[in-house]
């Protein structure tokens, strides 16, 4: 039996190429999505659970059923625009939403943990591309929403190991860089380049060596 990656916002256009990337890689992607703005026809390598990540009820029952160890998270609000005008939905969404679904996932044992942020958090870059180590500096409630989250969850990894491990993916920036130490030639012609093979080959990667035991 394969073993199982839920995938929240897997609905989507970079969700569907993740789960499809998965079961490729012999795992079962099990998408959790409130197809708000998804479609449940692009969900075509696993189940769907049509849910919002903040139903604990609905999130802890995915979790057990399927047997879940490992999240890749890619749900939230991303229109820049519509965060400007309505900063509630988007902090609502994008941090207290994610906040309660960190959670969930704490006290049903899941220990790994992959988190979808954006660009947005480094606000008008000093370089480009731009390095992991570029201060954030976001301009608008969309990327303060993720870099507000993004902290939340370094400190709740950093707090101890009872907490989900993290990984923090910065969209195609750190994708672009992630490439350069990949064990085999890959030319990047485009940013669908990016969403269709980088970010689920640095999402599972990252899984894999969450789940391995540490060599004693």
């Amino acid at each position: 039996m394969s073993k199982a990656i839920l995938v929240a916002g897997g609905a989507g256009y970079i969700g569907s190429h993740v789960c499809k990337t998965l079961a490729m890689s012999g795992y079962l992607p099990v998408t959790l999505d409130n197809l708000c703005t998804g479609r449940e026809d692009f969900v075509r390598f696993g189940p769907l659970v049509k849910a919002d990540v903040a139903d604990t009820a609905v999130v802890r029952a995915t979790v057990m059923k399927h047997g879940i160890k490992a999240v890749i998270d890619l749900a939230g609000s991303i229109e820049v625009g519509e965060s400007v005008r309505d900063p509630l939905k988007y902090y609502g969404n994008n941090l207290a939403a994610k906040i309660a679904f960190l959670g969930t996932l704490k006290e049903c044992g899941v220990n790994a943990f992959v988190f979808s942020s954006t660009a947005a958090v480094y606000g008008e870059p000093k370089a480009v591309p731009i390095p992991e180590t570029h201060p954030t500096q976001p301009k608008n409630p969309y990327g303060w929403s993720k870099a507000l989250f993004d902290r939340y969850a370094r400190r709740a990894a950093d707090a101890g190991h009872e907490h989900p491990r993290r990984a923090v993916h910065q969209a195609v920036g750190v994708g672009v860089l992630v490439t350069t130490n990949m064990p085999w030639p890959l030319m990047l012609r485009s940013v669908a380049d990016v969403v269709c093979w980088v970010v689920p080959f640095c999402a599972i990667c990252w899984i894999v060596s969450a789940l391995t035991p540490p060599a004693l």
